[in-house]
C-alpha cells in the first residue's frame, strides 16, 4: 500500500481504481482501506478469510496485521465509504452464498455498498470471472 500511496502523492492522482477477483477481490478491499481516494471493484471476493485457509497462507506474506486479515468484514463495515466499493458476483458462484449474501446483511457505519449480482448464459455456473470487456464496462459505469 505504501507504493500505491506514494504514486497517488507523486502523480497527484485524484482517484485510484483497484480491481480484484476472488482472493484478489479480498486484497483489493484490504488495499483500498489504506489508500485515500481508492475505488474498489471486487468481483466475487473472499470476505471471510477463515473459510479459505490456503488463501490466508498466501496473504499472510503481505505483512498485514493478523487481526486485519481476519476482520476484513470490519473494514467493509467501518473503513470504506460507498464512493469506493462495488461488489460484483455471479449468482451461481459459490462465493455468492458464502461471502456476498452475508456481507449484504451488514449495516455499514458509513454508507451502503454497491452490488451487481448477475446471471448470464454467457458465463458458466461456478466461480468464473467476467471477461475484460464486461468488467471494464462495469468499472466505467461505476465511475460515471
Amino acid at each position: 500500500s505504501n507504493f500505491i500511496k506514494s504514486l497517488v502523492v507523486d502523480y497527484k492522482y485524484k482517484r485510484v481504481i483497484i480491481y480484484g477477483s476472488s482472493m484478489g477481490g479480498y486484497a483489493a478491499i484490504l488495499l483500498a482501506s489504506k489508500v485515500s481516494n481508492a475505488f474498489v471493484v471486487a468481483e466475487c471476493p473472499q470476505i471471510f478469510l477463515e473459510k479459505h485457509p490456503g488463501s490466508r497462507t498466501v496473504i499472510n506474506s503481505t505483512g498485514v496485521d493478523d487481526q486485519e486479515l481476519i476482520n476484513l468484514s470490519t473494514i467493509v463495515k467501518e473503513k470504506l465509504i460507498a464512493r469506493c466499493l462495488m461488489i460484483i458476483c455471479n449468482s451461481s458462484d459459490f462465493h455468492f452464498l458464502n461471502h456476498i449474501l452475508p456481507i449484504m446483511t451488514f449495516k455499514s457505519n458509513v454508507t451502503p455498498i454497491n452490488y451487481i449480482i448477475y446471471s448470464s448464459s454467457k458465463y458458466k455456473n461456478g466461480h468464473t470471472s467476467l471477461d475484460f470487456t464486461d468488467a471494464f464496462k462495469i468499472i466505467k459505469s461505476f465511475l460515471e
